[in-house]
């Protein structure tokens, strides 16, 4: 039988003798909304922002899905509504979605699925940074002023981390190479703890400019990406050899350079764009990459790369074999 939605919330006592078993639930029935599971501490203005402007009605899509009915026409069907399917009675196709802040179910139409993605895709990003920081704020606490410094209103929260991690990496770089200056004037059992935290320095800077890379990926900016990941393979390949430099017990290996190489995000990238291994090695030696500490040149860098690229090429065929 169809009933449309100023009906459907009247038929309690009619769905318990058809030993439905969900029961109607209308609005007055339900509890105060508890408090949401994802709390915005760095982003909070945006997020505000995002649902002020925003005209989706996830009460209504909590309360369609608790009572079983399509979003869509207003029945109420006799199979359980557990996931994306077809309404059985209007053929418009009825989609269930989590709510990223509350983590509540949504039970959405064909109307408002697409105005959902939209809102989904941006709050998850701004909980992934909402992550990001609270971990790398709880290791290094100065990190704190140096965030909000780079976060200026109006900024998205895409554009402050980028900023954000853009000085981090220009910061670390400076830190390293003032401490790399200082090692001529240390003992020699002073100079191995300075030379770990040099290299140390270096290496969260690769990482800040890992998280560059993603934002660019987010931003569909291909140039850009594939300037990052040269910038990110040649760090990799200077901070293994500055690192057998600082320590004399240890005898840098071809394996050392081909390990530490982010091979695996370079060829990701380059399937995943169509470029060509030539246009990237191309653009890879005739750039000039920001290194203060540069002790390899950019053919011989790029030696290092294309053993680790091959490697990941040939592993990669072998895992698509497998499955």
């Amino acid at each position: 039988m169809r009933i449309f939605e100023q009906l459907f919330f009247k038929c309690k006592d009619v769905l318990k003798k058809e030993n439905f078993t969900k029961n109607i639930i209308t609005n007055k029935d339900k509890k105060d909304s508890q408090e949401p599971k994802r709390i915005f501490n760095y982003f909070k203005e945006e997020y505000n922002y995002i649902m002020n402007n925003n005209t989706l009605d996830f009460e209504k899509a909590e309360e369609y899905l608790t009572n079983n009915a399509c979003i869509n026409c207003g029945c109420v069907l006799k199979s359980i509504i557990k996931g994306t399917k077809t309404c059985p009675e209007c053929k418009k196709k009825i989609y269930i979605r989590t709510n990223p802040v509350s983590g509540k179910k949504l039970e959405l139409g064909e109307k408002t699925i697409d105005e959902y993605e939209s809102y989904a895709s941006k709050v998850y990003e701004m909980i992934s940074y909402e992550r990001e920081l609270k971990n790398q704020f709880m290791a290094y606490p100065k990190y704190v002023e140096i965030f909000y410094k780079c976060k200026k209103e109006g900024l998205s929260s895409r554009d402050v981390m980028w900023t954000f991690r853009n000085t981090l990496c220009s910061l670390l770089d400076d830190l390293g190479y003032k401490e790399y200056k200082k090692l001529r004037y240390l003992r020699n059992s002073e100079k191995t703890l300075k030379s770990f935290n040099i290299i140390n320095n270096f290496q969260l800077a690769v990482q800040e400019l890992v998280k560059m890379y993603k934002i660019a990926e987010l931003n569909h900016k291909v140039d850009v990406s594939i300037d990052l990941l040269a910038d990110i393979a040649y760090r990799d390949v200077q901070i293994v050899y500055l690192s057998g430099e600082l320590n004399d017990t240890h005898q840098v290996t071809r394996e050392d350079y081909i390990n530490k190489i982010h091979s695996n995000l370079i060829i990701e990238c380059l399937e995943s764009n169509k470029i060509n291994m030539n246009y990237f090695k191309s653009n890879f030696i005739q750039k000039k990459h920001p290194f203060v500490l540069p002790r390899l040149s950019n053919e011989k860098t790029w030696e290092y790369i294309k053993l680790a690229l091959d490697r990941q090429i040939e592993w990669n065929k072998k895992m698509n074999y497998k499955k």
